[in-house]
C-alpha cells in the first residue's frame, strides 16, 4: 500500500488474519518480501530485518548488524551455479529490484530524519551564508603564503635536477 511517499505512512501490507482482524506488515518486517514476491521467493525466504547479522566470519568495525542495502547486495549477487527463481524472475525480477532500491533510499531518509540531533545541518547554514554573500573577502594574486606549505614551488624539484 503506497500512499504519498510520506516518511509517516511507509509502504505496508494489510493481512486479514483468520481471526478476522486486520494487521499491517511494514516494509522492515521479515516476510513482508515474501508476500510481496510470492512467485520469486517462492519458499518464503525471509526478507530484511533491523536484527539481521552478518555470518561470524565477516569483521565488521562499528557495526551491530547488517544493513538493508548489504542485504539487497547478498540477495541479488549472482553465486556460481545458482538455479535461483529471483534472479530467474524476467520483469517481476525487475519490479523486486526496484522496489528493493526504492526501500533503501526509504530507509535512508527515515535515518537521516531519525538522525537530525546528530547530523546538525543548521551549523552549516551559516557556511552556505558567508559563501552567497559578497562580503566575502578574496586573496589578491600573489598573497597566498606558498612558503608554509611544504610541497611550495620552491622545495618541488624536477626529478633530473640534482638536489
Amino acid at each position: 500500500m503506497i500512499e504519498d511517499g510520506n516518511l509517516d505512512q511507509p509502504r505496508d501490507i494489510i493481512l486479514y488474519a483468520k481471526d478476522h482482524r486486520l494487521s499491517r506488515l511494514y516494509e522492515t518486517h521479515a516476510t513482508y518480501d515474501p508476500l510481496q514476491y510470492p512467485l520469486l521467493l517462492p519458499y518464503g525466504e525471509l526478507g530484511w530485518t533491523y536484527t539481521d547479522t552478518c555470518d561470524g566470519d565477516i569483521v565488521r568495525r562499528n557495526k551491530r548488524g547488517m544493513s538493508l542495502r548489504e542485504h539487497v547486495a547478498y540477495r541479488l549477487y549472482q553465486k556460481c551455479d545458482d538455479q535461483s527463481v529471483l534472479h530467474q524472475g524476467g520483469r517481476q525480477f525487475q519490479q523486486y529490484c526496484v522496489g528493493q532500491r526504492a526501500k533503501c533510499e526509504q530507509e535512508q531518509l527515515r535515518w537521516v530524519a531519525a538522525q537530525q540531533s546528530e547530523i546538525r545541518a543548521d551549523l552549516y547554514s551559516g557556511l552556505n551564508d558567508s559563501l552567497m554573500s559578497e562580503s566575502t573577502t578574496v586573496l589578491g594574486e600573489g598573497e597566498a603564503l606558498l612558503s608554509e606549505y611544504n610541497r611550495s614551488a620552491h622545495t618541488l624539484q624536477h626529478p633530473d635536477q640534482p638536489r
